[in-house]
């Protein structure tokens, strides 16, 4: 009966398709993210609509640590359907995630939380199918090199091959970008090309970011929408 203020509007035309992308924080600071939904927009103006639901240092599998403050966020695996789907219905979801939930046990001492290929496949496989349950494609990014990161080891790269290996050759996602062919050192595919981290040998920086969103094939992404 009685309007009391408008928090906002939105609208969605016809026609427009809309593209969640999700992660951690090679998603959340827009490094790739941004540039591509750039390119998008000019390869098909007024089209396509894109947001972004990462977070820094989110995990697929376990919530943020304490030792964080819970500023990581809760588990992709808990998180993906609200963030995504709460309250918009994406054509296609892109998922970059999973680098973190190597890395934390060791940066973390958090000995418990050591995770393999079969329970990260896992957690990648729930998202995927959460996705096909909200009638949305979903593309699923390999993860990146972080050799020369402080706590890289090879237990963990060995981890990431398989992981790569799946996301791959699976049948739970509907198709997959291939950050790790893009980005990595010709000369040790266990690293991240030179001049395109931010010095940390973990997160791209604009150049890495750029030639990430530059790579991808956006007619194979808007054709599956």
């Amino acid at each position: 009966k009685y309007l009391y203020g408008i928090d906002r509007i939105e609208t969605k035309e016809a026609g427009i398709k809309e593209i969640a992308f999700f992660g951690d924080s090679i998603t959340q600071m827009g490094f790739w993210s941004e540039p591509l939904s750039i390119l998008l927009n000019e390869a098909y103006p007024s089209k396509v609509s894109t947001y972004n639901c990462g977070i820094a240092g989110n995990r697929v599998l376990h919530d943020s640590p304490q030792v964080a403050a819970g500023l990581f966020g809760e588990a992709a695996t808990s998180r993906f359907e609200g963030a995504v789907f709460g309250e918009r219905q994406p054509d296609a979801v892109i998922v970059q995630i999973g680098i973190n939930d190597l890395c934390h046990p060791y940066v973390y001492d958090l000995p418990d939380q050591i995770v393999d290929s079969v329970s990260l496949i896992e957690g990648l496989t729930s998202l995927a199918n959460t996705a096909h349950r909200h009638q949305a494609k979903i593309i699923c990014a390999t993860l990146l090199p972080y050799k020369g990161y402080e706590t890289w080891n090879s237990e963990m790269e060995e981890v990431r091959q398989q992981v790569n290996d799946w996301i791959r050759n699976n049948d739970a996602f509907d198709d997959y970008f291939d950050f790790d062919e893009i980005l990595r050192d010709e000369a040790d595919h266990e690293k991240m090309q030179d001049g395109t981290h931010r010095g940390d040998w973990l997160h791209p920086n604009n150049k890495g970011g750029i030639k990430l969103a530059t790579s991808l094939e956006m007619e194979k992404l808007f054709k599956l929408i």
